[in-house]
């Protein structure tokens, strides 16, 4: 939390740069998208329109991807799991995943409702774990990835898990950094698992900011596999099915 007023408006105006970047990406995939359709159309043969069609698709669900990502405009509420669900719904939409067939689950019991910031915050996580297990898990091959939210004693919970291979010698790389700088931005951690039939990451943060983080040494007393198994059990299930579109 930031209560020093001069670091507040750096950061004010850090993200508005940062939001002006945003507007020119999203005015370049317009303009690509655009560029690509227009070519597609004026196709001389239907494997060329094809082809440019499934750039279209990807183009426009990447885009997608950027705008449920983008920071929030103004403060106030968010609901977590809805910004997951159009999440995880956007990204079974990009064509890598729809062309190895990964399914994506989702499960959550009741919504759960953040600050614009940290819900914006969490959800960069969520992303970048989601694409880390899509990556490097999964490598070239099709599975699944499992998404769990979960609330418990103030905390929030959230899993991602893949049923891909472990490579235990791979070393973090600046996805892992940046998950873990932003974990500490929401007073939270990371946690990773591995075992035979896949990883395990889990996101663990409080449901409002506090001065105190909690230790990474206290982690282990938290049992978060219990804790998301617990609440998969009651748990609304959304798959979001590979489906390659046909043009």
């Amino acid at each position: 939390m930031i209560h020093d007023p001069i670091s507040a408006l750096r950061s004010r105006a850090e993200m508005l740069q940062v939001a002006e970047l945003l507007h020119r990406i999203g005015n370049d995939y317009t303009r690509a998208i655009l560029f690509a359709s227009l070519r597609a159309a004026n196709a001389s043969s239907n494997e060329a329109r094809s082809a440019l069609n499934e750039v279209v698709n990807h183009l426009e669900a990447t885009a997608e991807m950027h705008r449920v990502l983008r920071p929030p405009s103004v403060a106030g509420p968010a609901d977590f799991t809805d910004t997951i669900t159009r999440l995880c719904r956007t990204q079974s939409d990009v064509s890598e995943i729809r062309r190895r067939r990964i399914d994506l689950l989702l499960a959550y019991d009741d919504p759960i409702e953040l600050d614009a910031w940290r819900c914006w915050h969490a959800s960069l996580i969520v992303a970048e774990l989601i694409n880390n297990a899509c990556r490097h898990a999964l490598g070239s091959r099709f599975g699944r990835i499992s998404v769990g939210i979960a609330e418990s004693g103030g905390r929030v919970l959230c899993s991602v898990s893949n049923d891909g291979a472990v490579d235990k010698t791979c070393m973090p790389g600046l996805g892992t950094q940046l998950v873990d700088a932003l974990a500490v931005g929401l007073d939270g951690f990371v946690e990773r698992r591995f075992g035979e039939s896949g990883a395990t990451a889990v996101l663990s943060f409080p449901l409002v900011g506090q001065s105190e983080r909690v230790p990474r040494s206290e982690s282990s007393s938290l049992d978060l596999t219990e804790l998301m198994v617990l609440a998969s059990q009651r748990a609304l299930v959304i798959r979001f099915s590979a489906v390659v579109h046909s043009d």
